[in-house]
């Protein structure tokens, strides 16, 4: 079942990347082509959902985190 909630999450990201441009911004800025940049961001996106999940102090504590190193 956590897996089901981790692909629902990642395919709402893809679909926001997709609408906001992201997906076309990344495959300029690696030079691959959107497909590849699509591929490539649903490969990563579980995993990036996981540490988020489980750093420690949650998410305040990663976004702190993240303020922190500019």
């Amino acid at each position: 079942m956590l897996r089901n909630a981790v692909r629902r999450r990642t395919l709402a990201i893809l679909a926001t990347l997709r609408r906001s441009g992201g997906i076309s911004a990344l495959s300029r800025q690696i030079g691959a082509s959107p497909i590849e940049t699509m591929a490539a961001a649903d490969a990563l996106i579980p995993g990036l959902i996981d540490d988020f999940q489980s750093y420690d102090g949650g998410m305040q504590g990663l976004l702190k985190l993240i303020e922190a190193a500019g």
